[in-house]
């Protein structure tokens, strides 16, 4: 019974942890980059220019 309970406890417990973000490829393949509080970063639009860069922002 013991042994149930902790193994609930720990499931419980990392769910509640957030998952580390990731790099993000958008639909249009530009980068999508994680920085800190909730803030992102892409460092290029590719070929698109700045229009790649705001609809990699928007995905």
């Amino acid at each position: 019974m013991f042994h149930k309970t902790l193994t609930m406890a720990a499931v419980v417990a990392l769910a509640a942890v957030p998952a580390v973000a990731q790099t993000f490829r958008a639909e249009n393949r530009v980068d999508v980059t994680p920085a800190l509080n909730n803030v992102f970063q892409i460092s290029s639009g590719g070929d698109y220019g700045a229009r790649g860069m705001w609809c990699a922002a928007s995905d």
